[in-house]
């Protein structure tokens, strides 16, 4: 029995290793989600458990199982803040780094579990050693974390506001009733927030086919724009889709739509 007291420390290293790679291979979420959820609800608490309290391993299952999610939940939360503070949040990011946390903590609760001698039984709660600092220096650091990425300035976020408008200019009553073979104008709006010079071109569609178009529009970081896409339905219906595709910068990529349901006669 002696040579598997660090079992688990292995198993949590092996664990890590395996997420990590069930990541980077794109395995199936089927085959990743239980260890997954080991690694994120259950492996880090029960390493920082292990790390501050040697009297960890003598509470009963379900003591030892309550302990280990809740300071995982408190952990992991830790290790995501840090990462969007000092780098990039990204699931690849979190998976990597969830993984080095947990392995990082094997290797302290393997020195933790050297250092223990006889004349510090294990059933001391906490020994008074530096690995007893690591419960206030995560409640610690996730204050501090939380404070940090909460104040600290977001940087705007590039969007283009595309809506439709009445003939006056507001929300609501849009023309919906048209006439086939004639050629009627739907008023949209635009304003580029891009933070950046942008050019626009507007294509009209009812049920696929190119039925109108304006553009191209070119607007200043900040400058909007009020028009009208001319429309030429070419066959009647009581009940048709008109779509409204917004082409940025010449993409062939559509970046943003809208949908007005027609009647044309």
């Amino acid at each position: 029995m002696k040579g598997l007291r660090d079992a688990d420390l292995i198993l949590a290293c092996v664990l890590a290793f395996l997420v990590t790679a069930g990541y980077l291979l794109d395995l199936p979420w089927t085959v990743r989600l239980v260890p997954g959820l080991l690694m994120v609800l259950g492996v880090p608490g029960y390493l920082v458990a292990d790390v501050v309290s040697p009297r960890y391993h003598t509470l009963q299952a379900l003591e030892r199982a309550s302990l280990a999610v809740g300071l995982s939940i408190a952990t992991v939360p830790l290790m995501a803040l840090t990462l969007n503070a000092l780098w990039e949040l990204s699931p690849a990011s979190a998976v990597i780094g969830t993984a080095l946390l947990s392995s990082a903590l094997a290797v302290a609760a393997w020195i933790g579990r050297r250092s223990r001698t006889a004349k510090s039984p294990a059933h001391d709660f906490v020994r008074w050693r530096p690995a007893a600092l690591v419960l206030p220096l995560l409640v610690l650091g996730i204050a501090v974390s939380a404070f940090y990425v909460l104040s600290r300035p977001q940087p705007p976020t590039p969007f283009t506001e595309f809506s439709l408008v009445s003939a006056n200019g507001e929300v609501g009553d849009y023309t919906t009733d048209f006439i086939v073979g004639s050629e009627q104008g739907v008023a949209v709006a635009l304003r580029n927030n891009e933070l950046v010079t942008a050019v626009y071109h507007i294509e009209g569609r009812i049920d696929g086919d190119v039925v109108g178009q304006a553009g191209p529009i070119t607007l200043a970081a900040g400058e909007g724009w009020s028009g009208t896409v001319s429309i030429t339905p070419a066959t009647r219906t009581e009940h048709s889709k008109l779509e409204l595709r917004l082409y940025k910068d010449n993409s062939v990529e559509v970046y943003r739509n809208l949908y007005l349901f027609i009647r044309v006669q």
